[in-house]
């Protein structure tokens, strides 16, 4: 999974403001691709139409199991997503 290519995927999507994408443990899966959105002002977060927007651009595999909203994305001082941040709110 190459979490930049779905990120910049997503942030093509009208309402999503910023993304992170990251794989997290899976049962079933090995690994499943989670999505933390912020949403554009004003506007909410609809898991099947990003999901129909996802499955128009991505391969099945890369499409987001899980989409959680959140509210602002930290980034690190080169820019990156903060990783452990998001991976600290995807297991809470």
């Amino acid at each position: 999974m190459y979490s930049d290519h779905i990120e910049a995927a997503l942030k093509t999507y009208a309402n999503i403001f910023d993304v992170v994408v990251l794989g997290m443990p899976d049962p079933m899966w090995g690994e499943r691709v989670v999505a933390l959105v912020q949403m554009q002002p004003n506007t909410e977060l609809d898991e099947n139409d990003i999901i129909a927007f996802c499955s128009e651009i991505l391969d099945g595999n890369e499409i987001p199991k899980t989409f959680c909203c959140v509210e602002h994305i930290p980034r690190i001082s080169d820019g990156s997503p903060d990783y452990d941040w998001a991976k600290s709110i995807v297991l809470s």
